[in-house]
């Protein structure tokens, strides 16, 4: 979906739902992650931030939403060459997946996520 209709699309979330609903926070997220992909990482860290509160307000400190959001804002600090910072969202994402029902498969790809960061630090 292009930036353009995610924007649009989450005009109409906002009016139709309660600011704490969950639901905002996944759009948060789709809206930051396309941001990202074309490079807007500053835009982008705003949306994952407002994901973040949603997401503390919302739910337990294992959710799989919190694991993806903190690994969102470790792509989009790398992305702005903000490595210690990305490093440390990395960790986050890295040990709530841990501790959450998420599959392995997610897990492997944080701390795969983690490595990759650190070695960019060097």
């Amino acid at each position: 979906m292009s930036l353009s209709y995610y924007a649009k699309a989450m005009q109409i979330v906002q009016r139709s739902l309660p600011l704490n609903d969950p639901f905002l926070a996944t759009n948060y997220n789709n809206l930051g992650n396309q941001l990202c992909e074309i490079e807007e990482y500053h835009e982008a860290l705003l949306y994952f931030e407002k994901a973040l509160e949603i997401i503390h307000r919302s739910f337990s400190n294992n959710h799989s939403l919190l694991a993806k959001t903190y690994s969102n804002m470790a792509n989009a600090l790398a992305g702005i060459e903000r490595y210690e910072e990305a490093v440390d969202y990395a960790k986050r994402a890295v040990k709530t997946a841990r501790r959450s029902e998420i599959n392995n498969s997610e897990a492997e790809e944080y701390e795969n996520q983690l490595e990759l960061l650190k070695q960019m630090m060097e």
